[in-house]
């Protein structure tokens, strides 16, 4: 494979690599590195005299706060979305951004995963996937999720994004970048 390794790199290549060290399959060869990212309302955590989180609590703090506060200054206090969810083509994508906070590396259809000691398995059978049900059953609970997040689809986002509505995506960053 000396053609893909440097058309993506070594960096890339080690990414798509099995807990066995093998490389059986190729997700893509699309070499856009950053495509998609977590994009969060800087200006929102300047309000909120917060930095760009890095920990899970933190980045509950920024969006108890965003849900607690007219972020976007409309005088409506309950139209902010903290954090919204794409379903993805099949609903495999709602909750999936959320999994790597929970040392959870899924497979693209949330599926899979790679366990604690580098064996492949069901993502339900990861010894982290009950806090992870726990906790966004209290985000969901709480008006943190977006109580839509099965159903939005891509566009959806966008104009919530260009609504002035929402804190927190998972969004493709050329999306982020314009959308405000």
């Amino acid at each position: 494979m000396p053609n893909v390794v440097e058309a993506v790199g070594e960096d890339r290549m080690a990414i798509w690599a099995e807990a066995d060290g093998g490389i059986w399959t190729l997700p893509d060869l699309v070499n856009v590195p950053g495509a998609q990212s977590t994009a969060v309302r800087k200006d929102w955590l300047d309000q909120l005299g917060m930095e760009v989180p890095d920990t899970w609590e933190e980045w509950k703090a920024y969006w108890y706060g965003v849900r607690d506060n007219d972020m976007n200054g409309n005088g409506d206090p309950n139209d902010e979305i903290p954090i919204s969810l794409e379903m993805g083509a099949t609903g495999e994508r709602s909750l999936h951004q959320l999994l790597n906070a929970f040392g959870i590396a899924a497979s693209n259809d949330a599926q899979f995963c790679i366990m604690p000691g580098g064996t492949y398995g069901f993502v339900y059978d990861h010894p982290n996937y009950k806090a992870f049900l726990q906790e966004v059953r209290v985000l969901y609970a709480d008006g943190i999720l977006d109580q839509e997040f099965a159903t939005r689809k891509a566009t959806d986002i966008l104009n919530l994004m260009g609504g002035n509505l929402v804190g927190t995506v998972f969004a493709y960053a050329e999306q982020c970048a314009v959308q405000s």
